[in-house]
């Protein structure tokens, strides 16, 4: 992979590194490096530095323990401190609880449904429920941008 490095540095910021993104950015738009071929070397690197990030998360969150959470814990310009997460509660073992939520389990079944039958009038008029009521189309309100979908092999 010859299209995307990391720059170096001994103190890192998100400004710098939008940066040097912007240097590839600018060396595709001038022809100097393929836009696809780019493209798919960085996602191949956020794919390897996720799985260095998860390998290494423990034996990381056990040496940044070391440190404690001090104000000046630093390394590359990046503040690090460690921390537990959010606090799960089940609530389950309450029948009022779990009356509730089975009403609101019913209700998004019949939510869906209902969501299903109003896509269905978008393509079919005269869509009708089980009362003979026509069902009114959806409306799209938006959508998702375009995207490339890089399937990267397992061996």
């Amino acid at each position: 992979m010859s299209n995307v490095s990391l720059p170096l540095s001994k103190s890192y910021t998100k400004a710098a590194l939008q940066e040097h993104s912007q240097i590839s950015i600018d060396k595709v738009e001038s022809g100097e490096l393929d836009v696809l071929e780019t493209y798919i070397e960085a996602k191949i690197a956020i794919e390897y530095l996720s799985y260095l990030v998860k390998g290494l998360k423990d034996g990381a969150y056990d040496e940044a323990a070391k440190y404690g959470n001090a104000e000046d814990s630093k390394m590359y310009g990046c503040k690090f401190e460690c921390s537990n997460g959010a606090t799960k509660y089940g609530y389950s073992h309450d029948p009022v609880w779990a009356e509730l939520n089975a009403q609101k389990e019913a209700i998004a079944e019949k939510m869906k449904a209902r969501e299903d039958l109003m896509k269905k009038a978008m393509s079919f008029s005269g869509v009708c429920d089980d009362n003979g009521e026509e069902i009114p189309p959806a409306n799209v309100v938006g959508g998702s941008s375009p995207s490339i979908r890089v399937t990267i092999p397992r061996k």
